[in-house]
């Protein structure tokens, strides 16, 4: 099935806290409508969260690609669950991507349905604490004031920092780690397992 411009259809990776290190890869043609479903049923203690989307020519032809790269990740054969992080599915997306609209729908979600931003102070993280990417270990970011960091001289949020040295919009806490802790896992410590 081809995009159509009036219904366009989105392939998404959304991840959940209390399945860690497991992601669903799927398609739909409402992303919020969609995460809204798999996050009410009672079988799941937390909501799932977007990590990315995108549009693309062919949802159907890229899913089925993804589930065969994949294949020997997957959790269940008639579940969309695979144990591989969001980086390796938003990697290969990226090459097959018409538009990531993963910070559009981050940015329609109600701020009472999302998550809580993260802050570095709450997190137990003070500011002069050097971060570094997991992508490449050679590069590291100092946490200071406001909730940025400095990077190469330049002061920015993480956001955009990671949006810089990957290419594209994601979550940037699970591209970063503290000491030896990835940044998500102590997000997830710190707000979502209270």
């Amino acid at each position: 099935m081809k995009k159509n411009e009036t219904n366009p259809q989105y392939v998404y990776v959304m991840s959940n806290p209390s399945m860690p290190n497991m992601v669903k890869i799927g398609i739909t043609n409402n992303v919020e409508n969609r995460l809204k479903f798999l996050s009410c049923r009672t079988a799941v203690p937390t909501p799932f969260e977007v990590e990315y989307e995108c549009t693309v020519d062919d949802c159907h032809k890229v899913e089925k690609a993804l589930q065969a790269a994949f294949a020997p990740y997957r959790v269940n054969e008639k579940r969309e669950f695979f144990k591989v992080s969001t980086a390796q599915v938003t990697a290969i997306l990226q090459l097959v991507q018409q538009e990531n609209t993963t910070e559009q729908a981050t940015a329609d979600q109600p701020e009472t349905k999302r998550n809580p931003r993260f802050k570095f102070a709450e997190m137990n993280i003070p500011v002069g604490t050097e971060l570094v990417f997991t992508q490449d270990v050679k590069t590291k970011a100092t946490v200071t004031e406001n909730n940025n960091v400095l990077c190469n001289g330049k002061e920015q949020s993480l956001s955009a920092l990671t949006r810089e040295l990957i290419g594209y919009i994601v979550r940037p806490l699970q591209y970063w780690t503290y000491g030896e802790v990835n940044l998500l896992d102590v997000y997830r410590a710190t707000y979502i397992q209270k």
